[in-house]
């Protein structure tokens, strides 16, 4: 899930593996605006381990300057 300015957006499924004690890098994120102000942006990522233990996590909030 991600939250723009504030505002949850709707969730996007995103299937992935993680090797365990690995990290995983989300290297595709565009995200278009069609105001120059300020921005903030977070994601949130929720799933299960490979012994089913639900696992979250919410990243920081991004602040994304005004042009």
């Amino acid at each position: 899930v991600a939250t723009l300015d504030g505002a949850a957006q709707p969730a996007v499924s995103l299937t992935t593996a993680v090797p365990a004690n690995g990290t995983f890098v989300n290297s595709t994120s565009e995200i278009c605006f069609s105001t120059t102000t300020q921005h903030t942006l977070q994601h949130a990522f929720t799933g299960t381990d490979s012994q089913g233990r639900a696992v979250s996590f919410t990243g920081p909030v991004l602040v994304l300057s005004a042009r």
